[in-house]
């Protein structure tokens, strides 16, 4: 029966380590978006209404919109970065 709660406390623990380890990293990334003061933001503008370019070659959609309100709430600047696929057969 001791073995089980040995293999249950440290199945525990590397449960609550790697839960950390991901607490540290969004945080870590949080800083380097407001150090930066710009939330990069990549669209594929294949997939109306998600994103798409308009007639003048603008990067547009709901992902831009909520991207620029994150921003917003976020007190930086977005940058849109297209991703464009040319999908051939």
């Amino acid at each position: 029966m001791s073995s089980k709660k040995g293999i249950l406390m440290l199945l525990l623990v590397a449960v609550i380590v790697a839960m950390s380890a991901q607490a540290f990293a969004a945080d870590n990334l949080l800083n380097q978006i407001l150090d930066r003061g710009v939330l990069r933001v990549g669209v594929l503008t294949t997939g109306p209404p998600w994103g798409f370019l308009d007639e003048d070659y603008n990067i547009v959609g709901f992902d831009v919109e909520l991207a620029k309100e994150m921003a917003k709430e976020l007190g930086v600047r977005a940058a849109e970065k297209c991703r464009c696929l040319r999908l051939t057969m």
